[in-house]
């Protein structure tokens, strides 16, 4: 199976840290044996919650490891966009703002078309 995204980022910050599994299962309170299935490419979409939880034990942002778009600036955006925005910002369920997430992909992949 081929490595995502996430894995590759994943793999090259334990190897340059010379962590093991372990140690960032011990960091992020996701086991290693699950880490090892991202690794490998067993786990393609972890969701939500592994990925932050992998993100805050390695010290890095959340939208870096996601691979997420960065952040608009709230200035350049219209006041519909700013709402649209700001209302996503207050969402806190991550199963939640994943399906956003997802469905906003989905429609900006279908408007590339």
């Amino acid at each position: 199976m081929a490595q995502s995204t996430l894995a590759r980022k994943v793999s090259a910050l334990l190897a340059t840290r010379g962590w093991t599994h372990s140690h960032l299962e011990q960091l992020s309170g996701v086991s290693g044996n699950y880490i090892g299935k991202i690794l490998r490419g067993d786990r393609m979409d972890p969701g939500f919650q592994v990925v932050a939880s992998l993100a805050q034990g390695l010290g890095v942002s959340l939208d870096w490891l996601a691979d997420l778009p960065p952040q608009p600036d709230v200035n350049t955006l219209s006041p519909e966009e700013r709402i649209l925005v700001e209302s996503f910002r207050q969402v806190s369920d991550p199963l939640i703002r994943s399906f956003i997430l997802d469905s906003a992909r989905r429609s900006a992949e279908q408007a590339r078309r």
